[in-house]
């Protein structure tokens, strides 16, 4: 599946640099280099591999707010921030995938203009976690324990997208280090184990796409 995401990513950037090169409208003398730029987008997530298979989330959905500044002709630096829900299977069980979880992630990102519209541009950050889990295990009773865990983790994006105007539109594939945020399932109960060590990180990614309008 990761294969095939890179695959339409890369292709997307073919699309794109193709479509720059065929465009020879220059970029009017008295546009802005150095503009500021404020924007609200409405966020769609679909959730790949571990996300999906191991923490059962189908879908997720949010609003994220990006502030960019323009450093050269064709590229600004871009801080975004926000909020992501992601949604379990099936609602209607009684199993821990009832309930939703949050991402909160806070990235730094550079966006290089490829002619008029397309862009290519990558970020990375701190995204803060609040994860519906199983959080405990006693090995002596058997008793599970869940809810939720509070957490940050490293998260980064390639992305492809264009701009017409006001409007942005922009699909990325983001990964997570340790969607626990460093908060990993513990054992009790029995020798060593009663240490509360976490188990190691559990890397998790998704297909995020972004429909924003700039001010």
């Amino acid at each position: 599946m990761k294969l095939q995401i890179l695959s339409l990513l890369c292709g997307l950037v073919l699309i794109g640099a193709v479509t720059a090169k065929a465009q020879t409208r220059p970029i009017p003398p008295d546009k802005p280099v150095t503009g500021f730029r404020f924007g609200i987008g409405l966020e769609g997530a679909l959730p790949m591999g571990d996300m999906k298979d191991l923490y059962n989330y189908k879908v997720g959905g949010g609003l994220t707010l990006r502030f960019s500044k323009g450093i050269a002709e064709n590229l600004d630096v871009l801080l975004t921030g926000g909020a992501i829900g992601l949604l379990p299977e099936d609602l209607a069980s009684e199993t821990y995938d009832t309930n939703p979880s949050i991402l909160i992630p806070v990235k730094l990102g550079a966006r290089f203009m490829l002619g008029n519209n397309f862009y290519l541009m990558g970020e990375a950050g701190m995204t803060f976690t609040k994860i519906y889990t199983i959080t405990n295990i006693d090995m002596t009773t058997g008793d599970v324990n869940e809810g939720f865990v509070n957490g940050s983790t490293f998260g980064y994006a390639p992305s492809i997208g264009v701009r017409f105007g006001k409007l942005d539109i922009g699909l990325r594939y983001e990964t997570l280090s340790d969607i626990n945020g460093g908060k990993g399932l513990k054992f009790e109960g029995v020798g060593s184990l009663n240490d509360g060590n976490g188990l190691s990180k559990a890397p998790a990614s998704f297909l995020g796409l972004r429909i924003g309008f700039d001010f």
